[in-house]
């Protein structure tokens, strides 16, 4: 007979409902889900889905302090008898430290899953690094991202043995399938924004400070300013720091050839994706990176440590910029974008890369392993 494990997450956005379904059927224990309420699109920049999912979600209560930290209420260990329980390690959730005293004191093993890299605004201090110790001092095993993330684990004296690593991705499968979908869409896209047979660099996910979404458009308005007007940016997502991005551009004199695509609803961005010749990334990468790659898409970015950037090797399966700056960024634009080649060919090796080890069956197996650590069933 299976054993009951639990996950509490934040909120559920669409790209995680795969992942949900593959634990809810495939899993070699009984998963439930707690979890709290969308933010909304404006908050996270990341739209929500009920369908196609295959399991039952419990509520959870989200008390949000600014717009940074959560405390998170009514969550429930005792509806089934758990043996593990999966968490959200996201520092910014400050409830989290009693959340593992109680599963402690009610014998559950706790599972942290955690991207582990420091965000902005927790800063590096010798205090915010013995919260992190105390954390993970709590935890009987770790999912994390990958190998960057495994290294920061193991810097803050976690023991890496005890760690399985489970590269973040959505349903890379469905996205391989659907190519023939995503190509039609892409022409609707095209054919509504009149962009004709220009070549189209852009990015799609949250419009969060994190992002930098402001330096992508400040380093393609420098290669319009180099003699690359045959050219479009295209952004799409939403969140805080759209009409400040909306601002800038239009304050540009490259401005006519910079879209915005505000609403994309779930299963239009592999529309969105396929326009893409060249897709950007300047700061916070993300799993805009994978996606990217599972299309055929190559990627540029900055040299930023990160586990969704391990996938990449400069000039084969991506691009990196030599420095985190706008110069740089756009040196490297002027570079490539001319050559549909090279485009085309490191597009195709990073779908390859995808195809040979990126999917949602990988990190199920992740967390089957974790759990399996957890109880020292080998």
């Amino acid at each position: 007979m299976k054993k009951n494990a639990v996950l509490i997450q934040r909120y559920l956005p669409h790209y995680r409902v795969p992942l949900y379904n593959c634990l809810y059927e495939n899993s070699k224990y009984n998963w439930d889900f707690q979890v709290g309420l969308h933010p909304g699109i404006a908050h996270s920049g990341l739209p929500s889905i009920k369908e196609g999912m295959k399991f039952k979600i419990h509520k959870i209560n989200n008390i949000w302090i600014g717009d940074q930290y959560i405390i998170q209420r009514n969550i429930n260990l005792r509806m089934n008898n758990y043996v593990a329980m999966v968490f959200e390690m996201t520092w910014p959730i400050i409830s989290n430290p009693l959340l593992l005293l109680r599963a402690k004191m009610l014998g559950i093993k706790c599972i942290g899953w955690s991207k582990g890299l420091s965000f902005k605004g927790l800063g590096r201090r010798a205090i915010t690094r013995m919260y992190k110790k105390f954390i993970i001092s709590l935890c009987d095993a770790l999912i994390v991202y990958g190998d960057s993330s495994l290294k920061y684990f193991f810097d803050l004296g976690f023991q890496s043995d005890k760690v399985t690593v489970a590269q973040n991705t959505i349903d890379t499968g469905y996205i391989i399938k659907n190519r023939n979908l995503a190509i039609e869409k892409s022409y609707k896209f095209k054919k509504s924004l009149s962009i004709g047979n220009r070549k189209v660099v852009g990015y799609l996910g949250q419009l969060t400070p994190k992002k930098q979404v402001n330096n992508i458009i400040r380093s393609y308005a420098q290669t319009c300013d180099n003699g690359l007007n045959n050219t479009v940016l295209i952004i799409a997502g939403d969140g805080p720091e759209r009409q400040n991005l909306v601002a800038l551009a239009s304050s540009l004199i490259c401005k006519n050839n910079i879209y915005f695509i505000h609403d994309v609803p779930v299963g239009d961005e592999m529309g969105v994706f396929q326009m893409f010749d060249l897709y950007l990334s300047y700061g916070g990468a993300g799993l805009g990176v994978i996606e990217a790659m599972a299309h055929g898409k190559p990627v540029l970015s900055i040299p930023e440590v990160c586990p969704e950037l391990e996938l990449i090797k400069d000039g084969e399966t991506g691009f990196f910029t030599d420095e985190c700056t706008i110069e740089s960024f756009s040196k490297k634009l002027i570079e490539i974008i001319p050559s549909s080649n090279l485009l085309k060919s490191v597009g195709s090796k990073a779908k390859e890369t995808i195809l040979n080890g990126v999917s949602i069956e990988n990190m199920v197996t992740s967390f089957d392993n974790a759990i399996n650590i957890s109880l020292n069933v080998r």
